[in-house]
């Protein structure tokens, strides 16, 4: 059993690229490679759908502004959303070390998308090749087949093992770490989400006054405990008033700027 949820996992990892045979990247990469989706599938696999949401939404928090400027990644999100995930369900981890397991793997995972990248341009030169010729037997070969499995061995094999193998020594690794090295780890985990958070408000929103707003939740949640329908709640009649505010402004300004005319007009 535990052979065939180390293969799902390769697999998943394998399709969540950005050159998947799930509809590249809008199926794969932007979609089966985000950890909300990925820590839900690793749920289902490993029979705790409870536990892989939560590990799924704290390692998502990280990555909300993730971009990916002229193809650079700092983090491969396939290896973050799968292995990971997987490995810190099997090992019962806390979700602030999982963020921190998450975001190490995710960086080694950069390599095989560097070597992917690589490869994958040999077989462009020879698919040039091939369309020049008309070969369509090459053409399937070098365009479908070879980068599929070159896919599966570069992302699905590291995968496989990292979780059927790999599980085990991160259980024990992580059960005698130091008391201060697990201490670092935690606070690590705990500022990420933060950043991420940060870096997402940074590029939404130019006015720096909005922000108020999320400390608002912020506060509304954590010391006022209010759910978060109820804030949603809230939210909505802020935003609706803010709305008549903004509006009604624009047309004081409007009508202003038409007396003005006309002052203009009869002087």
């Amino acid at each position: 059993m535990f052979l065939i949820q180390s293969l799902l996992v390769a697999v998943l990892t394998s399709i969540s690229s950005h050159i998947s045979t799930v509809y590249g990247f809008t199926g794969g990469w932007y979609t089966l490679g985000r950890p909300l989706i990925g820590g839900f599938l690793c749920g289902l696999i490993f029979g705790d759908v409870t536990q892989g949401i939560i590990l799924g939404c704290a390692i998502q928090t990280v990555y909300l502004a993730y971009v990916t400027p002229g193809g650079a990644i700092p983090v491969e999100m396939g290896f973050v959303s799968y292995p990971s995930i997987a490995i810190a369900l099997l090992s019962n981890m806390d979700t602030s070390l999982a963020i921190a397991l998450a975001s190490t793997v995710g960086a080694v995972g950069t390599i095989a998308f560097n070597l992917q990248k690589g490869i994958n341009t040999y077989f462009n030169e020879k698919l040039k090749v091939a369309i020049n010729e008309v070969d369509d037997k090459k053409i399937t070969l070098y365009h479908l087949i070879l980068p599929q499995a070159m896919t599966l061995v570069i992302r699905g094999i590291p995968a496989f093992l990292a979780v059927y193998i790999g599980s085990e020594y991160v259980t024990e690794f992580v059960a005698n770490l130091p008391a201060f090295v697990t201490t670092a780890l935690l606070s690590l985990g705990g500022i990420l989400p933060a950043v991420g958070i940060a870096a997402l408000l940074t590029q939404v929103s130019t006015n720096k006054a909005s922000i108020l707003f999320f400390l608002f939740g912020f506060v509304c949640v954590v010391f006022m405990n209010i759910n978060i329908i109820g804030l949603t709640i809230i939210a909505g009649v802020f935003a609706y008033f803010y709305f008549l505010m903004k509006s009604n402004k624009a047309q004081t300004l409007t009508v202003a700027e038409e007396v003005m005319n006309d002052l203009e007009e009869e002087l």
